[in-house]
């Protein structure tokens, strides 16, 4: 598939919409990030969508997100606010009803969408879903994906980690990535990696690849953590023998060069290798490479995109927001007449 992508990068303070979209997708979480996109200065939809969770923790903060965003998006909405709660957890389900919705809000506009969806606070089976349904349907005519890093988290545990997960995690396919699998096929695992190196080697024990290539963020929070990074995935660097030219990096904060270095590795097929090869992507890193690779799954049409679920969410909070990215995804025949996302113009 071809698609056209673009990224804008700066502070939360220089963000500005030009033009409006017709669905807004937002999340109200226990991070104080997730109200920041409903507040961005010329954000401006007929429609939105509100998603909010049945796992509110224990803080409070998740329910004052919630009515904080609604209150926002009473002034930039012109028709139809939609508000859902779902169980993070029930992928099936939740991805049908947000699915189901955007058919709607497509049918009411009597086209394909131009979508605003906050990859932030929204779980990466249902925004990544999106992206993939909502291209290859033709009912999303854009996507753009808006998020907040972090300086920081509260919450740190006495081993210097942020526990936000707990238990066992479990692969899952993202419904509508993914291409068709080639008889034979060598399957090519390219692994998007953070902090948790144990976890991300028992995902890659299950899923058996042929060949192994590993996704570090560079330059990640700071040096300290990017370090960190790749002592935690040794072992799954020494286990697969994965080589010097596939440990792949990419900046943090671009979804744009993620899925740039995912098109080189997937182009980087063994010289001597007389079966064809498939690559599949596992998504055990950072959120905007996530989005990344999962550009890239839908231009190669092939393997998999396997999202994680944890057995439960910790309540997590930032300390600050860092830099601010929005990444527009659309199919080519869509024209971009000026600036639609950054500083005034």
């Amino acid at each position: 598939m071809r698609l056209v992508v673009d990224e804008w990068r700066g502070s939360i303070d220089e963000l500005r919409f030009h033009r409006p979209h017709d669905l807004i997708v937002a999340g109200a979480s226990w991070d104080s990030r997730s109200v920041l996109l409903a507040e961005v200065e010329g954000l401006a939809a007929s429609h939105s969508l509100q998603i909010n969770y049945e796992d509110t923790g224990a803080s409070g903060r998740a329910p004052a997100n919630e009515a904080r965003i609604a209150d926002s998006l009473c002034g930039t909405v012109a028709n139809q606010r939609h508000e859902l709660r779902i169980d993070s957890f029930d992928l099936y389900t939740s991805w049908k009803v947000v699915r189901e919705h955007v058919l709607g809000v497509s049918a009411s506009v009597g086209r394909p969408v131009d979508v605003i969806l906050d990859l932030t606070s929204i779980p990466r089976n249902i925004s990544l879903g999106l992206l993939g349904f909502g291209l290859r349907s033709g009912v999303v005519r854009s996507i753009g994906f808006f998020y907040a890093g972090a300086t920081g988290y509260h919450n740190q545990d006495e081993t210097g980690r942020y526990p936000f997960t707990r238990g066992f995690w479990t692969p899952w396919s993202v419904v509508g990535l993914g291409g068709i699998s080639r008889p034979r096929s060598r399957n090519h695992l390219l692994v998007s990696v953070g902090f948790e190196g144990a976890r991300t080697r028992r995902l890659v024990d299950t899923l058996e690849p042929d060949r192994v290539s590993v996704l570090f963020a560079e330059p990640g929070s700071s040096p300290a953590a990017e370090r960190r990074a790749r002592e935690e995935n040794h072992e799954l660097v020494e286990a697969y023998l994965v080589p010097e030219r596939a440990q792949l990096t990419a900046p943090l904060g671009s979804a744009l060069d993620a899925r740039t270095t995912a098109l080189g590795s997937a182009s980087a097929q063994p010289v001597d290798d007389v079966f064809p090869e498939e690559t599949s992507f596992l998504l055990c890193g950072p959120k905007l490479h996530s989005l990344g690779l999962a550009i890239a799954s839908l231009e190669l049409d092939s393997g998999d995109v396997y999202y994680v679920q944890p057995e439960a969410h910790s309540e997590v909070d930032s300390i600050a927001v860092g830099a601010v990215s929005v990444t527009r995804v659309a199919r080519p025949w869509v024209g971009t007449p000026g600036p639609w996302v950054g500083p005034d113009a």
